[in-house]
């Protein structure tokens, strides 16, 4: 029965520990996004003062923007919903089982961790929504981006040909007033 209850201990003390290894891996996670989410909207910030920018594609960058910030907000969200169990708290134990036996207090024990698990898992869950949620809105934003971009090349690809028209067109009058000239002189 003692192996039992020992054993029983370190598994659940072991499975608490790489939960909140987990837990601690998803706050790095939003951190690395929110800091990848800044960094696109002020990019995007910056680029809007761009004065060769005469292509303006605003309702997709605008989407694209609000799609990030909302991200980021759930981002923000799912750190601050970061507090977890982390049982036991050893004041406690200290001053409750101080006296008690070893069996009696192993068992606490692993209730409470069991009950620590269970709290934690449900806060890890709908921390794990928020992180989703704040993945796809990344994306779209991205995708946003990505079409404004296009966009943004094909105006200026347009705008190079037309430029390259109107050069071609300047130098084709050119000739034909040259060759005007040069008749004129001829016939002098």
């Amino acid at each position: 029965m003692e192996d039992s209850l020992n054993l029983i201990f370190q598994e659940v003390k072991e499975r608490l520990k790489d939960q909140l290894l987990s837990i601690d891996q998803v706050a790095t996670k939003f951190n690395f996004l929110l800091a990848f989410n800044g960094i696109i909207i002020a990019t995007i910030f910056g680029s809007l003062f761009d004065q060769e920018n005469k292509c303006f594609s605003g309702l997709s960058l605008l989407f694209s923007v609000l799609a990030l910030l909302l991200s980021a907000l759930f981002d923000l969200i799912g750190l601050f919903l970061k507090k977890y169990r982390r049982d036991p708290d050893p004041k406690m134990l200290f001053d409750n089982y101080e006296k008690a036996e070893e069996k009696e207090t192993k068992r606490v024990l692993v209730q409470n961790l069991i009950q620590s698990f269970e709290a934690n898992t449900i806060k890890l869950q709908e921390i794990t929504k928020f992180f989703r949620y704040s993945i796809v809105l990344s994306v779209a934003g991205l995708f946003l981006i990505f079409i404004v971009l296009v966009m943004q090349f094909s105006c200026n690809y347009q705008n190079k040909e037309h430029f390259i028209k109107q050069i071609d067109g300047i130098r084709h009058w050119n000739n034909i007033h040259d060759c005007n000239y040069r008749m004129n002189n001829l016939t002098k």
